[in-house]
């Protein structure tokens, strides 16, 4: 497996990366997580987490993305990116944004490279992964007085949530 983006985001790349290698999550409605998002890194709009976030968002989703949903997608990534800026411009964080991105662009050839290897290796069809990501936009009403950089979050982790089992062997009912 290449290496897990070690900061922000290593959810995501995590959960699409064990989906692509056949892996299933579960919900589970009694499981409880206590969790305080960004705790350490200054909250999810301190510079920090709005620039390695929305960094490794893009190449996230370039290593992980499988073909055909890659180019698919990719108008709809480009969109929500070019959305991305004009808020965190509009909240005063135009510098970080920018630099966020120009990095992702800077970075590009390696996450290509890292795609290739991941898509090789890849069990999870196309298929898998369509049926799982979020298909609206517009936030729902649970996500409707989340920041936008959340909202943009959960529409990627939809590929995730963690309760991860192999496709074939036990499940946590038996």
């Amino acid at each position: 497996m290449t290496r897990i983006i070690s900061v922000t985001i290593e959810d995501v790349d995590l959960g699409f990366r064990l989906r692509l290698s056949g892996y299933r999550c579960l919900y589970v409605p009694m499981a409880v997580a206590h969790h305080i998002g960004s705790a350490t890194t200054g909250g999810q709009r301190s510079d920090f987490s709005v620039y390695h976030g929305h960094r490794n968002l893009v190449w996230t989703y370039v290593k992980n993305m499988p073909g055909a949903l890659f180019w698919f997608l990719l108008p709809l990534h480009l969109l929500l990116n070019l959305i991305t800026i004009v808020v965190f411009t509009a909240r005063r964080q135009c510098r970080v944004i920018l630099k966020a991105k120009w990095d992702a662009i800077k970075g590009l050839p390696q996450a290509w490279i890292k795609r290739k290897k991941i898509q090789n290796k890849r069990v999870g069809g196309i298929q898998t992964i369509w049926e799982v990501l979020k298909k609206n936009v517009v936030p729902d009403k649970k996500r409707a007085g989340m920041p936008l950089n959340t909202a943009l979050i959960g529409f990627f982790k939809r590929v995730l949530y963690i309760a991860v089992q192999p496709r074939k062997g036990p499940t946590f009912e038996e």
